[in-house]
């Protein structure tokens, strides 16, 4: 399991909560920032398999 394939599945099951809350009829100010901040973790490992020679400071 690949850095990259863990994001993805993080941002796919927030999505399906963020969709589950919003048919709920709730709309809660976290949803906005919490999925900003799941993209920017699922951009962060896609580096990380990009540029693996990056890592540690190498």
């Amino acid at each position: 399991m690949t850095y990259f394939r863990v994001g993805v599945g993080l941002t796919l099951l927030f999505g399906l909560l963020c969709a589950l809350v919003q048919a709920s009829g709730r709309q809660d100010w976290w949803g906005g920032p919490a999925m900003a901040g799941v993209m920017v973790a699922l951009y962060w490992a896609l580096g990380r398999e990009l540029f693996p020679e990056r890592e540690n400071g190498k």
